[in-house]
């Protein structure tokens, strides 16, 4: 199964330290690389109470509107759910993967919002990126037919024309 729900990988997935972006501008090579724990520390654990976001397919992404809704979610959860203490916010999305944000404004509503999340590797091909931005429901179709009505679908079509995809990823930020 290539989302692997592997618990023993993900236990690994959910570590950072301070220097995160220093982490993921690395160039990766096929090698195994030891990392010392102490530079590391534990920030989610799996069965950790999390709030799960839903990214409607509608929608501007716009941040105070973002705002409003998480603050909505948390004064809920306060009133009807008061022993739930949830640690993280977290998502799963091709719009978290980093590439997404290269390929549009970096004051876009779409590179705004993959900036608020730590990343996560899931490791899943991301053809969901077809479905929710050229309303494709399966992967029955040539590259070079996907229109380019909008810019977001002009970068993700050439992206993908210059032999890159964009994964899913999952993320979390903490409120």
């Amino acid at each position: 199964n290539v989302c692997s729900n592997n618990s023993e990988e993900k236990n690994m997935l959910f570590y950072y330290n301070s220097d995160m972006r220093k982490i993921w501008d690395v160039e990766f090579k096929n090698e195994i690389v030891s990392i010392s724990k102490s530079e590391w520390k534990r920030v989610l654990t799996p069965g950790d109470p999390i709030i799960n976001l839903h990214i409607p397919v509608t929608g501007k992404l716009d941040d105070d509107e973002i705002e409003k809704s998480l603050e909505k979610a948390i004064i809920f959860l306060r009133k009807y759910f008061p022993d739930y203490e949830y640690k993280a916010f977290v998502g799963y999305s091709w719009i978290l993967d980093a590439q997404v944000s290269t390929l549009v404004h970096p004051e876009s509503n779409i590179a705004k919002f993959n900036r608020r999340f730590k990343k996560v590797t899931e490791k899943c091909p991301g053809e969901s990126v077809f479905s929710f931005v050229f309303l494709k429901p399966n992967m029955n179709f040539s590259i070079d037919d996907l229109p380019e009505n909008t810019s977001l679908e002009r970068a993700i079509k050439k992206h993908y024309q210059e032999g890159k995809a964009i994964y899913r990823m999952a993320g979390y930020f903490f409120k």
